[in-house]
């Protein structure tokens, strides 16, 4: 979701936001499922105000092979986790993912960890869990990555 300009936030801050959820799976010009292992969801017509403030929500561990798991990984969208000892098999590809041996991508929609590539190894990962053909983690910044 993208928040308007005029919302000022920062990590902690509590918000209210509404909207209409939309799930829907996308299709190729044939009409068959371009993903196979689930749906997407999209926020329509949304809106946020800050309501509050509090501490910086802490990340839950979870284990690599729980978020590589479709029954497993989705009630994890969305939050802030924490993974230990990933190797990625492969650096970014063209959609900005970094494949792990464990069968999780590391997306860096918010941060690119320098110099990854195959044979990295990352004791610490912290992330926000994203959904798009397939379970991401999304590291915010640098202070998420333990190599």
């Amino acid at each position: 979701m993208v928040v308007p300009s005029r919302v000022r936030l920062a990590p902690g801050d509590i918000v209210e936001v509404s909207g209409t959820l939309d799930e829907f799976v996308l299709r190729n010009d044939d009409g068959t499922p371009m993903d196979r292992d689930g749906t997407e969801t999209e926020l329509v017509h949304a809106s946020i105000r800050k309501i509050g403030e509090t501490f910086p929500p802490h990340p839950t561990d979870v284990r690599e092979n729980d978020l590589a798991d479709l029954r497993t990984a989705e009630p994890w969208e969305g939050c802030l986790v924490r993974v230990q000892d990933l190797r990625l098999t492969g650096g970014y590809n063209r959609y900005g993912e970094a494949p792990t041996a464990g069968g999780i991508e590391i997306a860096n929609d918010l941060y690119e960890i320098p110099g990854a590539g195959a044979g990295t190894t990352i004791r610490s990962l912290t992330g926000v869990v994203t959904y798009f053909f397939g379970f991401k983690v999304m590291p915010r910044g640098p202070e998420d990555v333990e190599l």
